[in-house]
């Protein structure tokens, strides 16, 4: 049993890895650790739609945050 779990683990490396390089190129702003939350919030059945829309909600948000609100230091964060 262990290395099927082993066998499925380097799968889903490979899947991460593919959409790490997919959000590169396509410049999304995407980091490897938000991808990998995504994936599994989808593989939890979290409709993609829905869940797409919400980070572009939270990216609107925190754009327009003042500069002094907690949401500047992520921001910052996100654009380097």
């Amino acid at each position: 049993m262990a290395s099927s779990d082993a066998v499925l683990h380097a799968e889903d490396a490979q899947v991460v890895d593919a959409l790490d390089e997919m959000s590169r190129l396509l410049n999304t702003g995407l980091d490897r650790r938000s991808i990998e939350l995504i994936l599994a919030l989808c593989e939890a059945g979290v409709n993609a739609d829905a869940l797409a829309a919400a980070i572009n909600e939270i990216r609107e948000q925190a754009s327009a945050a003042p500069a002094g609100h907690p949401g500047a230091a992520a921001r910052s964060g996100r654009e380097r």
